[in-house]
């Protein structure tokens, strides 16, 4: 190539061809050029491309310490909050209901009521004839007394009756099974949960 050419296509480089010496190229230089620009092209692609992957939401330290108060409170309340439905309590929920509404009325046998008011009138008008043999000049007989009197002196306290003579007498209780085959509609239901309170019957069952 001729000066004046390579002065118009590379100014640069003919000021330096001008030189006595030039550019030395190394030794064994263009046996390796090629596996260098592979080397360097794959290292390129091997290195990722530099992004901000961390990058913190605008004013995002100004409400950091509001945050993680909340998150405190919110889990503070829910570890106090136990109350808690059992697991399958709706499937007995009604068994319950009809368990209380089956409960056991107390009956006190009639024959024993009938031996016991008969001792008390009989002891009743044993005691009234003294006191009338002893207040009047004619003798009362238990056959003269009539049945008023006897029930207007138990009445007005002339006889003591004793609290303990009387769960003596009625010691034995019999308790009937009582089987109730009304139906309960969703409404009744409704209504006896809203009057009781669930949590005492949860804890009984």
């Amino acid at each position: 190539m001729k000066k004046e050419k390579l002065h118009t296509i590379a100014p640069l480089l003919s000021q330096i061809s001008s030189k006595e010496k030039g550019f030395t190229v190394p030794k064994n230089y263009f046996n390796t050029v090629e596996e260098n620009v592979i080397s360097i092209l794959n290292l390129q692609e091997i290195q990722p491309k530099e992004s901000n992957a961390f990058k913190t939401p605008a004013h995002y330290f100004d409400t950091v310490e509001e945050i993680t108060l909340a998150k405190l409170k919110a889990e503070i309340a829910q570890k106090n909050n136990n109350t808690k439905i059992p697991a399958a309590y709706f499937n007995t929920v009604e068994d319950r209901v009809f368990a209380k509404l089956k409960a056991d009325k107390k009956v006190i046998s009639i024959k024993k009521i009938t031996t016991y008011a008969a001792s008390i009138a009989i002891a009743a008008s044993l005691l009234l004839v003294f006191i009338l043999n002893t207040t009047k000049k004619e003798p009362v007989t238990f056959a003269s007394l009539e049945i008023t009197e006897i029930e207007a002196f138990i009445n007005n306290g002339m006889v003591d009756i004793e609290p303990e003579n009387l769960a003596n007498a009625f010691s034995d209780i019999e308790f009937p099974t009582t089987i109730l085959t009304t139906s309960l509609t969703e409404n009744e239901v409704y209504d006896y949960l809203t009057d009781e309170d669930i949590e005492t019957i949860i804890y009984e069952n």
